[in-house]
């Protein structure tokens, strides 16, 4: 049974089944039936926040992690209706960021959490509640598949830079280590400025002026960008030349993009990429 101390009505058997299926049992069949459950279900909430606490053994806690990009789309969807308090997602935020100091980062592990990261960042309720020492996940960028459904949304949402920049702003004495998280996040969207909407566009190219004169600021974001063409140019070169298929073409496509930001990023700060 997963229960914290001092608690009566929790999810038993629904969740255990979940996290058994993650933890053993991972295949099409057993995510297509997580998604069927309730997600917003107090019970089901109760089951997944209380996996993460400090007490729960490692599996538990491991498996719970790998779920929640399955089950977390009624949870961060601000558009639908809020289903934890504030002191509930503050609770599960700081479990949750205990959980992932806890297991080792190999790839699939990194996806889940960088998914999860997002998925907060993009959501007003939630993003406050992210232990500010967990931003240093959205460095596992580069590891989510390109269609990841929160980091585009994180891309396309004006709010998200600006927050970013404001925390940074009042950190004080953190206000080094806050400014690094927003810098990287100006990296990443410049990193796809061709394919931004128009109003996170305009905001990339005012703060990138603020940090133009900097080159230190100017040459990481460059790297950034440089990184990201050179792993796409990987990807591309294990294609034939001539090839026509669908998976190169979209990799030339995402290179010539990669060019144009490039290009664009030069101009902006007269100088030149790495």
């Amino acid at each position: 049974m997963i229960q914290a101390e001092g608690e009566d009505d929790v999810a038993t058997q629904p969740i255990e089944n979940a996290l058994r299926a993650v933890a053993y049992a991972n295949n099409e069949k057993t995510l297509e039936g997580l998604k069927k459950l309730d997600h917003t279900d107090k019970l089901f909430i109760d089951g997944i926040r209380k996996a993460f606490e400090a007490d729960r053994p490692f599996q538990t806690r491991k498996a719970a992690l790998y779920l929640m990009p399955f089950i977390q789309d009624k949870w961060f969807d601000d558009s639908l209706e809020d289903c934890m308090s504030d002191e509930v997602k503050g609770e599960f935020c700081k479990n949750w960021g205990s959980a992932v100091d806890g297991i080792e980062h190999t790839t699939e592990v990194k996806k889940a959490m960088c998914s999860t990261l997002f998925g907060m960042l993009n959501s007003k309720r939630w993003r406050s509640h992210v232990a500010k020492d967990k931003m240093k996940l959205m460095t596992y960028f580069a590891d989510l598949p390109e269609d990841s459904k929160y980091f585009t949304a994180c891309k396309r949402n004006p709010s998200i830079l600006p927050w970013l920049r404001s925390r940074a702003d009042e950190a004080g004495e953190e206000r080094v280590e806050e400014t690094k998280f927003w810098r990287l996040w100006l990296a990443i969207l410049w990193s796809d400025f061709a394919n931004l909407p128009k109003d996170v566009s305009d905001q990339v190219l005012e703060m990138t002026k603020v940090i133009s004169k900097a080159k230190h600021d100017v040459k990481f974001i460059s790297r950034i960008m440089t990184a990201e063409k050179e792993k796409y140019q990987v990807k591309l070169d294990g294609h034939e030349a001539a090839s026509l298929e669908d998976e190169p073409e979209r990799l030339r496509a995402r290179l010539e993009g990669l060019d144009e930001s490039i290009e664009k990023f030069e101009e902006v700060t007269g100088q030149k990429a790495d």
